[in-house]
């Protein structure tokens, strides 16, 4: 019988890679290790890791930085990037806060909270 768990199918469309791909298996598998008492901590690690990948891919640096909206957020690191501004460019790609606000009267805000 196979393993199975409330996420699958849930990531597949957003995989691309082969690395990805591997990732989420093992997020699975961290998961279905019944007998390790450190399944939910490395499930919990590989997920994060897996979605920090995929941000870094649906938001890559050279973009991001462009954007009118990036203001370096991480005090000592030139071109500090945080993962709250890889999902807000996920979400609006280089598109400003005012266009998006006053032109297409959206905000994004619950949606950056839910991913």
């Amino acid at each position: 019988m196979k393993e199975s768990n409330l996420f699958d199918g849930i990531f597949d469309k957003y995989i691309e890679t082969d690395f990805e791909l591997n990732l989420l298996k093992a997020c699975h598998a961290n998961l279905n290790q019944l007998s390790n008492d450190l399944r939910f901590n490395n499930y919990a690690y590989s997920l994060r890791e897996l979605s920090r990948h995929l941000l870094k891919r649906l938001a890559p640096d050279k973009n991001l930085l462009l954007c009118s909206w990036y203001k370096n957020e991480i005090e000592g690191k030139e071109n500090g990037i945080t993962r709250n501004q890889r999902v807000k460019y996920a979400i609006q790609g280089g598109l400003s806060d005012t266009f998006i606000a006053e032109e297409l009267k959206l905000d994004i805000s619950g949606t950056k909270k839910k991913f």
